[in-house]
């Protein structure tokens, strides 16, 4: 046995420095892949922080042009209101005045049944040798009329500014794109 443990002595010693030699490189080679990813790992996380505070600034820049633009919207909107102001003392003027006579509507008419009472009316319509003569409206009809007219305008004049409202938006969003 003795001589068997002679043999075996080197072959055991053989083998405990392989397997330190292969335990020393893995360890060695497990150390320096895991470095390896650590470092690629703080790469990416560098790569997203960048990109994250990117991200953050141009949304900061979005919203502080959107702000701008909904600013303008509101001045905008704040003189279509002092439009539809002034145009609404005209409009209650006017009706007013058509219901005191002091003003009157009149349409073109063709073979009047009767001769106008003022000659200078035939004048206006056409001439003197015109068959064209004027005929004037009933004040509460004249005054729905142009009640119906000026509510058209302020209705379009209220959608045109919807629509240039949201142009602007729309142009601001895309162009961050």
């Amino acid at each position: 046995m003795l001589a068997t443990l002679k043999l075996a002595a080197p072959l055991l010693a053989v083998a405990v420095t392989v397997l330190a030699l292969l335990g020393a490189g893995y360890g060695a080679g497990h150390s320096v892949a895991g470095n390896t990813g650590a470092a690629r790992l703080e790469a990416m996380r560098s790569q997203h922080a960048v990109a994250l505070a990117d991200a953050q600034r141009q949304a900061r820049q979005t919203e502080q042009e959107l702000h701008l633009a909904i600013n303008e919207v509101q001045v905008k909107y704040q003189q279509l209101e002092e439009q539809a102001a002034h145009e609404k003392l005209q409009h209650d003027r006017l009706i007013t005045d058509l219901r005191a006579g002091t003003q009157r509507l009149s349409i073109a008419v063709k073979g009047c049944s009767r001769p106008p009472a003022n000659p200078a009316d035939t004048e206006l319509a056409g001439g003197s040798g015109s068959d064209i003569q004027r005929a004037d409206i009933d004040p509460e009809a004249a005054a729905a009329l142009i009640s119906i007219t000026r509510d058209g305008d302020q209705y379009t004049r209220e959608r045109n500014a919807c629509v240039a409202a949201y142009e602007a938006v729309k142009a601001k969003l895309n162009s961050q794109k």
